[in-house]
């Protein structure tokens, strides 16, 4: 269930409008096990995730390199994220970031919606918005491990980001040492999805085919393709 946390921060308008842009595949797994999926941290593609940078202060207990390379691969090892945006209009930019982007699907949401949607799972999942830092310069505070998931290079300003996060040090305590390279965790979609786009270059019968599936879950909401490209000169 959703949990607050000192070091997550909410938007400054609790319902902020967010999206969630992902492909055909992964909406259906979405729409089939009511579930977002989190990817494990070390597994991400921007290989900082979870790194302090450079110029943070370091705190007595990690002044030994060996000690402090431990607890990050630790952490990076048992934390997972699911990432969404906030943005008032829909990201020409991330509709194109799939490889077959005619068949990319945006899911509307807004911040206290995506809270909200996981009440009915056992997981903690904090939410808060992403800080974009120049990791040559900026400090991060190293008093809570999660706090550099909290924070990203200015190269990703564009995302815009706002992300959900679970962990699973708890999982050790039970002699547990594995964890896996992702978890699902159960959502409500009545309560998260708002509105349904599918992309603005996608043909008219992939809308009817988002419909007839959004029929069969039923999450009371609009299924409308995007119109980021219309010609004005037609209107």
């Amino acid at each position: 269930m959703f949990t607050e946390h000192p070091s997550f921060k909410a938007p400054e308008d609790n319902k902020a409008i967010i999206w969630r842009y992902t492909d055909f595949p992964k909406f259906v797994d979405l729409s089939q096990r009511s579930a977002l999926y989190f990817t494990k941290a070390n597994l991400l593609l921007d290989k900082h995730e979870g790194i302090f940078p450079k110029n943070s202060p370091m705190n007595f207990d990690l002044t030994f390199p060996t000690f402090k390379t431990r607890v990050t691969e630790f952490t990076r090892d048992n934390c997972f994220v699911n990432s969404w945006t906030i943005n008032r209009f829909q990201s020409a930019a991330l509709w194109s970031v799939f490889p077959n982007s005619i068949y990319g699907i945006a899911i509307q949401s807004r911040y206290d919606k995506f809270c909200n949607s996981f009440k009915k799972d056992e997981n903690k999942v904090y939410v808060g918005v992403i800080n974009y830092l120049d990791y040559e310069i900026d400090q991060v505070d190293r008093r809570n491990v999660l706090n550099p998931f909290l924070s990203k290079r200015k190269s990703f300003e564009y995302e815009n980001e706002i992300r959900a996060l679970i962990t699973t040090f708890d999982a050790h305590k039970d002699g547990k040492k594995e964890s896996p390279i992702g978890i699902l965790v159960k959502v409500n979609l009545r309560t998260l999805i708002e509105i349904i786009y599918v992309s603005p270059l996608a043909p008219t019968w992939f809308l009817s085919v988002v419909a007839n599936l959004v029929q069969s879950f039923k999450p009371r909401c609009a299924v409308i393709q995007s119109d980021l490209y219309y010609d004005p000169t037609l209107k």
